[in-house]
């Protein structure tokens, strides 16, 4: 799945991630990774960013948010509660 995923643009990913459960959610981005997911979560509807952070180990969020752009940081923290911002 991984190879695959690679191959399709994130912002399609973030459209299928809407689309899913919360098991499928998780099972998506465990397998994708943190790297690729980089990507998808700065492209997710300000709603679904902060359960998408939820799918994440906090060494694999350090690294998440380490690879986003100041300005995607900033937004997202801007629109995630204060216990996300905390974790």
């Amino acid at each position: 799945m991984l190879s695959t995923a690679e191959d399709v643009h994130y912002a399609d990913i973030a459209e299928l991630y809407q689309d899913l459960n919360d098991e499928e959610r998780d099972f998506l981005f465990k397998t994708i990774g943190p790297e690729l997911a980089t990507d998808v979560v700065a492209v997710l509807p300000d709603s679904l960013i902060e359960d998408s952070l939820g799918h994440f180990k906090p060494a694999q969020l350090r690294f998440l948010l380490g690879n986003l752009s100041d300005d995607d940081r900033v937004d997202i923290f801007q629109v995630v509660s204060e216990k996300a911002r905390v974790r």
